[in-house]
């Protein structure tokens, strides 16, 4: 009879038990927080004192990985997990833990067991569409499931049905049949705008639409306007005819770190019709212009900044974001890859006649001489791409590539240009052309004649 007593009582204190241990679950999580915080500034700081870049086998993540696993797994279904699942997410996003893609599985199928029906779900569930590309589609399309049929809060709904939609989007990039799985995508964006119009998922969601149904690969592109920094007129329709690249870009870093490349590409078809048409997304208009002087770019570029009307437009959810087009005006690829960018527009361009004009030949062969001279100092990997496929450059290039001339490795396309030069030149290549001459001075070398030009270093001339 007394064991009844107790009852209500040892209920109460299993009551008192778990509310202490919700409350305590916070300030656990939080602890832990601060204390890797304090240990990754540690890391950071003793990298920079060092001069060297932090090696990420080193970094204290991978420490903390599973005291964070431990406290999302204790308190599994309350919020403080969820804190401790979106520390995970975050670090799988910069790879800074041994396996990036098995954690980000982890975490979703612990978003799926335990928390799909929490309001609180929304700041982890954004921070899934950033990592979710590395998962098969069943665990994330699984999760996203789950919270559309457990979740009563109106704007996760829309923010589920919204994220679901974009990894859509982007996996249908990758399939051999992508229209179904595109076609899903846009279903669930119309939904977005038709159920939860007054949510901002409804207002994202016109830029992807205008993406599914406009800006993938095999469609013709829209019309691209806007004005350079001196208030002129730039259309992609004025290219007409034209292999052309648009690049979305800024000039701070992946965006500047490109230029060369993309200078190289322009000279090396600069007999061909071939352009890049910039969009600048720099807020700082000065900032722009010092860009395009300080790395010589001649190409036109439009000023989106500020309010970027063109990358909204377009969908540019990063910088930079580029696509070729072929002379049809047709997106033959898009991305980031500036390596698969330039072989798609090198297999576009071959396929066009060069100009008859003695005028453009002679800029391409200065161009190539350029880059093949670039090449010495760190840059041209285009034209060694080119010549390994056997392209317009020719074997020749190729030969000089492995063997070189006289006592200097030719510069890569160097041999290709002075014979292009050589043959434009009636009166002789050396004496008439000072614009290539200059170019060979600049970095220490010149021209030894003997049957055919070879390219010497400066120092070669004391010995003949």
């Amino acid at each position: 009879m007394q064991s009844r007593h107790w009852l209500p009582i040892v209920a109460i204190l299993a009551a008192l038990s778990l509310a202490c241990a919700q409350e305590s679950a916070p300030y656990e999580v939080d602890a832990l927080l601060q204390d890797y915080q304090q240990q990754e500034r540690a890391y950071q700081d003793a990298a920079r004192q060092a001069g060297v870049k932090a090696d990420l086998r080193q970094h204290p993540a991978r420490e903390y990985l599973p005291r964070f696993k431990e406290l999302a797994e204790k308190y599994a279904g309350q919020t403080a997990a969820l804190s401790a699942l979106t520390w995970i997410l975050d670090q799988a996003a910069h790879y800074t833990v041994a396996d990036p893609k098995a954690d980000t599985c982890w975490v979703v199928e612990r978003l799926t067991r335990d928390h799909a029906g929490q309001p609180e779900i929304a700041v982890t569930l954004e921070k899934v569409l950033h990592t979710a590309w590395r998962l098969e589609p069943e665990p994330v399309q699984g999760l996203y499931d789950a919270v559309l049929a457990q979740n009563p809060d109106h704007a996760v709904l829309a923010q589920a049905t919204f994220q679901k939609a974009v990894y859509l989007a982007h996996r249908s990039e990758k399939l051999d049949d992508p229209k179904p799985v595109r076609q899903q995508a846009l279903q669930l964006l119309r939904e977005v705008k038709k159920t939860y119009k007054d949510t901002e998922f409804a207002k994202q969601a016109d830029g992807w639409i205008f993406d599914l149904q406009k800006l993938q690969v095999g469609m013709k592109a829209p019309e691209l306007v806007g004005v350079d920094l001196d208030g002129k007129a730039i259309r992609l329709s004025d290219y007409s005819g034209h292999v052309v690249v648009i690049d979305f870009w800024m000039s701070d870093g992946p965006g500047r770190d490109a230029l060369p490349r993309e200078k190289a590409l322009l000279s090396m078809f600069a007999d061909r019709p071939f352009t890049i048409i910039g969009v600048n997304g720099d807020y700082n208009r000065k900032r722009l212009e010092s860009t395009l002087h300080e790395n010589s770019v001649t190409w036109p570029n439009i000023c989106d900044g500020g309010n970027g009307v063109l990358a909204k437009e377009w969908n540019v959810q990063g910088w930079p974001r580029r696509f070729v087009l072929d002379h049809h005006g047709i997106i033959r690829y898009r991305g980031n890859d500036v390596t698969r960018l330039e072989e798609t527009a090198r297999d576009l361009v071959k396929k066009l006649p060069p100009s008859k004009d003695k005028k453009a030949k002679k800029s391409r062969a200065l161009g190539l001489l350029k880059v093949g001279l670039q090449t010495r100092d760190g840059h041209g990997e285009l034209v060694r791409r080119e010549v390994s496929a056997g392209g317009d450059a020719g074997a020749d290039i190729g030969d000089a590539l492995l063997h070189g001339p006289g006592r200097v490795n030719l510069p890569i396309g160097a041999q290709r240009a002075i014979r292009q030069l050589h043959a434009i030149v009636a009166d002789g290549f050396p004496l008439a052309d000072g614009q290539a001459l200059l170019l060979l001075r600049r970095h220490g070398l010149g021209l030894r004649w003997g049957g055919s030009p070879r390219i010497v270093d400066k120092s070669d001339f004391a010995h003949h």
